[in-house]
């Protein structure tokens, strides 16, 4: 695809390729007054405060949102969640992408892991997590692994409570604020090791927050650096089978999500890029002896941004959900 200089600078909103249904509609233009009216007030107060509004507004958040039926939107309603279709699932996430700083973090849900769980292990921490009352984090990343579950070095032995999880993950996202960690290490059986993963207490005797590394955004919670030395769980902690490929596959849908928060994201940019530094007075509109307030860079990279959108577009590509929305 080859863009011209004027069709660069255009600007246009893209939409789900697809006429929506009045049931639809409905949803996208719900989450849109949502974003509106609740999380885009917020903005320059999150931004001023690094991220972290006061708890007050947190709650409020969380309260709007629920009434808005926007929380747990994947999950069964069955357990407090929406039953969403992915392509409801899509429209919603495009909308929370037009605000910034990650406020929506605040809107009650929990990882789609959740759905290899069992019924107690649903009932304790799916069921609080979708009514806001619990925080859960997925712990996979390691320093030389990244996120293939296939190369990561954290170990679960059997121990007479049940397993011994050793190891250090990175980048733990919301690790900071979570009551539940669901962390992913290896079983081992002779020379064999399978992938599963196993949930753990965030106070849990032998978890260590060792780091917590600073990221040039401002969002609500960290991305810590958790290590566990021998931390015993029970049989129970185990999230479906041991070294089941489903579950240890859940955590595609996070970049799925992330790709369709990201077209809206840039969108926003390529919308807003010249008014931004005029409206933010905190930050001021110079910069490197720079006017950006008169910068042409949006206009420029216009092409580039575009091109980016389809790019993450791609990523919802057809799944074994014939409810998925792809692009193909």
């Amino acid at each position: 695809m080859t863009l011209t200089t004027e069709a660069s600078a255009r600007i246009e909103t893209t939409n789900l390729p697809l006429e929506l249904t009045p049931e639809l509609a409905e949803l996208r233009e719900r989450a849109r007054r949502f974003v509106d009216e609740v999380l885009i007030p917020l903005e320059q107060e999150a931004e001023r405060l690094n991220g972290r509004l006061p708890a007050e507004t947190i709650e409020r958040i969380k309260r709007e949102a629920i009434d808005a039926r926007l929380n747990g939107g994947l999950h069964s309603p069955d357990y407090g969640g929406q039953g969403w279709s992915r392509i409801e699932w899509a429209l919603v996430e495009e909308q929370f992408g037009r605000s910034t700083n990650g406020i929506y973090w605040h809107i009650p849900n929990a990882y789609n892991v959740w759905d290899n769980a069992s019924e107690a292990q649903r009932e304790r921490y799916l069921r609080p997590a979708i009514a806001g009352r619990l925080k859960d984090a997925y712990a996979v990343t390691e320093a030389g692994a990244g996120s293939d579950p296939s190369r990561i070095e954290s170990t679960a032995e059997r121990s007479d409570a049940g397993y011994r999880i050793n190891g250090e993950k990175w980048f733990v996202t919301s690790g900071d604020v979570a009551q539940i960690l669901i962390v992913m290490a290896n079983v081992l059986d002779g020379a064999d090791s399978q992938p599963t993963l196993f949930l753990v207490q965030s106070d849990a005797d032998g978890v260590e927050y060792v780091d917590d590394p600073g990221f040039t955004h401002n969002y609500p919670e960290g991305h810590p650096t958790i290590r566990f030395t021998d931390v015993e769980v029970a049989d129970d902690a185990v999230v479906g089978a041991i070294g089941a490929r489903e579950v240890r596959l859940g955590h595609r849908q996070g970049a799925a999500a992330d790709a369709k928060r990201r077209c809206r994201q840039i969108e926003f940019a390529l919308q807003h890029g010249r008014r931004v530094p005029r409206d933010i007075g905190v930050i001021g509109r110079r910069g490197g002896g720079r006017d950006w307030s008169q910068d042409d860079q949006p206009e420029q990279d216009g092409g580039h941004r575009r091109a980016e959108i389809e790019g993450h577009r791609d990523l919802l590509e057809p799944g074994p959900d014939p409810g998925r929305y792809h692009r193909r």
